[in-house]
């Protein structure tokens, strides 16, 4: 075999490792019954705020954190507890997609990102204001 098949094959062994550590590492869509049956797994789950229970901030600096509990896509409930800052609007919004794993009684939230959809869209008064000179 010549040099350069040698080298051709060992290129195309490391890229397809990579592909594979890439995609079995990628997080995943997930709801909270399947986080419960792989425990330590990272996933992100979509869903809603559940604002018939109560949210609980702790804004000591020892312990900062925000408890609440979300409904999964699925319609299953859970309890989340994120270490961090309280975002902003947190109570008013439309969706959150919660990145951690799940605990024995509660899922552990190590990113959170906000959807608030309502916030971003257009009121017709604002159309209005930009429309140009006829």
């Amino acid at each position: 075999m010549s040099k350069f098949r040698i080298i051709g094959i060992i290129v195309l062994i490391i890229a397809i490792a990579i592909v594979i550590i890439t995609v079995y590492d990628a997080d995943t869509y997930s709801d909270f019954a399947d986080a419960a049956k792989h425990k330590g797994k990272t996933v992100q789950i979509i869903g809603k705020l559940d604002r018939q229970k109560k949210i609980t901030y702790d804004s000591t600096l020892n312990n900062l954190s925000l408890r609440f509990t979300m409904i999964d896509k699925k319609n299953n409930s859970e309890d989340v507890i994120y270490y961090g800052t309280k975002p902003r609007d947190f109570e008013r919004l439309d969706e959150v997609v919660v990145t951690g794993h799940m605990n024995d009684s509660v899922f552990v939230a190590e990113d959170m990102l906000l959807k608030c959809p309502s916030k971003y869209t257009n009121s017709p008064d604002s159309v209005s204001k930009f429309e140009g000179k006829k």
